[in-house]
């Protein structure tokens, strides 16, 4: 069969609408890649053929005839853009479109589709486990291969093609079946992710077209029967190569049972360009893939697959599957990765007890892939530390995308200047070589405080003789408390007078400008007093701090002027009549009158208090004065142990006389009256 041009056809189809699978919801329709059809020619699918049998004059409107199984069910008269449902609009089983009229070349484009039906809610499979729905005559089979926290990997085969993909809960994706090089079914099953539990299963609905036929071809007006595919001289291509993303410009090398084969994507879009050269770079074919579909190369044992949507005119790239005959494979395409690290900050001027906050985010802006980064955070000391997440783990980071990597919460202990130095990424480009990439140094953090202010006066009450003078001064102290005077201290300061009438100074105003921690100023505030009377005098101290916040501290009637002068009262003497107390109140009355007097006569007047009170207080009966039998004891005592001192006195003398005569005498024996004395003594 005479092929259709491609080029044209893409250039045809870039000006009319062009159906993209939205995320998370199943298209409404699967369709076949649009087919061309010239007068009298039809698009045998399946059991039915649609037949372009007609056209009017103007090449406006065409006449398509259905037919099932060679007999003829319907005729559909269709514009451009408009859409005919057999049987019927309510049940549909086909949807035939007119795309396309060309006039200029006397054929059709047509867009035939079948909707979409769930056949399956919630089937479940096992990590590994492999399913083939029955009702597609065993030309799909589904595997999960894996399964995390938040997706599903399938290995999805359609009629002998595999497909992998990695589909997110609560979205879905279509499967192509390729029927021909020029015919294409999408999608021919689509799975819609519903859960899925980490390591273990996944559950799935799963949706198939209403009318799922395998087979399509176009017959033309002179052939009477669906012309067949022309049959290609080299290798089927039966395993994929090249499963990756492919820029613009760039040339994908395969080796093929020794010979070279280059593959170079010329142009990406709906319709993207391929062109196929040989070792020597000479050009073999020069091709057109529409997204979602496949084309066998005519000139090379190669197999151009562009998977569905995946073509993207921003950065000129596509997902190409490339198939090729076993034991062939693919060089690698080196490209650059092109890391940086992004730094935001909150305020650098802080207040303490404010945190400042780094937000790190890593871009890529290369066509590489950045592979196993590691941050390498600086020294933030005097900062307690927060860190989301607490471990940064970012195995790898695609081209042109950005990942948020970290939010760093730093609280300041104290006020002053604090240096946060330069953060670093280490990474790995596709082919290990060690890349790092630094932020540069964030910068100086300024952390102040306001410190505590206080205003006092030295003196509450001035009392002021205004005969002699009408000036008053009152000595006003604003001090500031301790602290860095670098980083805490007030701007403006301003001390606001509140006078009453009667009173005036200089200015109300007194400026004191900028104080620092530990600071203290006193003004001498003079007041001028007009008139006798009592002025109460009110201060108040404005001023801002570092951030531009304003503040007041308030003395209200601070200080009392008094200027009245004292005023002597003459009384005339009245004559008065004595009153005297209350008996009850008689004791209080004389307690005071004895405290008036002097002490002489006090005592004078106590004595004879004394005696008038005596007559009525009855008498006391008789006590025993212990003092006076203790003094009479203490005496006979005495004069006991002084008797027997005297006697025993007696006695020793007696004793030493003895002993004086007993001393030994030279010569003879003692003498009789001697042993006549101690004879009389030991009798008594």
């Amino acid at each position: 069969m005479k092929k259709v041009s491609v080029l044209l056809i893409g250039m045809i189809l870039m000006a009319v609408p062009f159906f993209h699978g939205v995320s998370g919801a199943a298209p409404q329709t699967a369709t076949l890649t649009l087919v061309e059809l010239g007068l009298k020619d039809s698009l045998v699918f399946g059991n039915y053929e649609i037949k372009f049998t007609d056209v009017d004059q103007s090449w406006s409107r065409v006449n398509l005839e259905i037919y099932e199984s060679g007999s003829r069910r319907a005729t559909a008269i269709l514009g451009y853009n408009q859409v005919y449902y057999y049987p019927s609009q309510d049940n549909p089983l086909l949807q035939v479109t007119v795309k396309y009229i060309q006039s200029y070349k006397k054929s059709i484009l047509i867009e035939v589709g079948s909707p979409l039906k769930k056949v399956e809610t919630g089937k479940q499979l096992n990590e590994g486990q492999t399913y083939t729905p029955t009702y597609l005559n065993g030309k799909v089979s589904i595997k999960l291969v894996d399964v995390t926290s938040s997706s599903a990997k399938f290995l999805v085969t359609v009629n002998g093609k595999s497909y992998e993909k990695v589909i997110n809960v609560g979205e879905g994706s279509g499967f192509t079946y390729i029927i021909s090089s020029d015919i294409s079914y999408y999608p021919y099953v689509y799975i819609d992710v519903t859960t899925v539990s980490n390591n273990n299963y996944a559950k799935f609905d799963i949706y198939i077209p209403n009318y799922p036929a395998t087979t399509a071809s176009i017959k033309k007006a002179n052939s009477q029967t669906p012309q067949e595919e022309t049959q290609t001289t080299q290798a089927t291509p039966e395993i994929v190569v090249y499963n990756d993303i492919m820029y613009a410009g760039e040339i994908l090398k395969v080796h093929v049972n020794n010979t070279l084969y280059k593959l170079r994507l010329n142009s990406v879009g709906l319709y993207s360009s391929f062109s196929v050269f040989d070792a020597n770079n000479t050009p073999l074919e020069t091709f057109q893939v529409k997204s979602g579909n496949y084309y066998e190369s005519k000139k090379a044992p190669l197999g151009v697959e562009v998977v569905k949507d995946s073509y993207d005119t921003d950065y000129n790239r596509l997902t190409l599957r490339l198939w090729a005959p076993k034991d062939s494979y693919a060089e690698p395409i080196k490209r650059e990765a092109n890391v940086k690290l992004l730094v935001d900050t909150s305020g650098k001027v802080l207040r303490l007890g404010d945190r400042f906050v780094i937000t790190l985010r890593i871009a890529n802006e290369g066509k590489g892939r950045a592979l196993g980064i590691k941050l390498i955070p600086p020294e933030m000391s005097g900062f307690k530390v927060e860190a989301y997440p607490k471990e940064v783990s970012v195995k790898q980071l695609d081209a042109f995308s950005e990942y948020p990597l970290i939010t760093y919460v730093l609280t300041p202990e104290g006020v002053g200047p604090y240096s946060i130095g330069a953060f670093k990424v280490e990474y790995y480009d596709e082919f290990g070589n060690k890349k790092t990439v630094s932020t540069g140094a964030v910068g100086g953090v300024a952390v102040y405080n306001v410190p505590d202010v206080k205003m006092s006066v030295d003196a509450n009450y001035i009392k002021l003789n205004i005969s002699e003078t009408k000036e008053a001064t009152v000595p006003v102290t604003v001090s500031v408390a301790k602290g860095n005077p670098s980083f805490e201290f007030i701007k403006n300061a301003t001390i606001h007078i509140e006078l009453p009438d009667g009173l005036s100074t200089y200015s109300t105003d007194v400026s004191l400008g900028d104080l620092s921690a530990g600071e203290s100023i006193t003004k001498n505030l003079t007041f001028t007093v007009s008139d006798e009377g009592a002025f109460p005098v009110g201060f108040k101290l404005t001023y801002t701090d570092v951030f531009g916040g304003s503040h007041e501290v308030e003395l209200p009637s601070a200080v009392l002027i008094d200027s009245i002068q004292p005023v002597v009262i003459v009384k005339e003497r009245v004559e008065t009549v004595k009153v005297y107390p209350e008996p009850e109140e008689l004791p209080s009355y004389v307690n005071q009158t004895l405290m008036g007097l002097d002490n002489e006569s006090r005592l004078t007047l106590a004595e004879e208090l004394l005696n008038v009170s005596k007559a009525y207080i009855p008498p006391e009966p008789p006590k025993t004065n212990w003092w006076a039998v203790f003094a009479i004891i203490f005496l006979i005592a005495a004069l006991g142990f002084g008797a027997a001192y005297y006697d025993l006195k007696g006695k020793y003398a007696k004793a030493l006389a003895k002993l004086e005569k007993r001393k030994p005498k030279p010569g003879g024996l003692p003498k009789k009256e001697e042993e006549e004395e101690e004879a009389q003594e030991s009798l008594s």
